[in-house]
């Protein structure tokens, strides 16, 4: 297990790190080290070295997998999957549909309403 779900106020939990975990980047984040919201372990795969960062919020039906990363300021929502060593992150970008993977990035304030095989639609 990499991380467990600490209740906060509403339907959102927010992860806590059980164990150390090493980032894609090569940044060790210690065990105990708090993340971003999701709304259930549905929303983060326990495998891999994906993670949701302080700041970040994944919700609705949406899946973080493999090394991807949900950075400060992201919002993932509905029916949208982040997997490979895709990343999102930065002021108001929000992701609702669709999925991104690779080495995807989304960086600059945007709201992307679908995205599939990594283009924008």
């Amino acid at each position: 297990m990499k991380y467990e779900l600490v209740k906060t106020q509403g339907n959102l939990f927010r992860l806590r790190l059980v164990r150390d975990l090493r980032l894609p980047d090569g940044t060790v984040m210690p065990a105990k080290r708090y993340g971003g919201l999701v709304e259930g372990e549905w929303n983060l795969c326990q495998d891999g070295a994906c993670w949701v960062h302080t700041g970040a919020t994944v919700k609705g039906m949406a899946q973080v997998s493999d090394d991807a990363q949900v950075l400060d300021g992201a919002i993932l929502e509905g029916d949208f999957f982040l997997e490979g060593r895709a990343s999102v992150g930065g002021v108001k970008v929000r992701l609702e549909r669709g999925g991104l993977g690779g080495n995807a990035k989304v960086r600059h304030p945007s709201h992307v309403l679908q995205v599939q095989f990594g283009k924008y639609l």
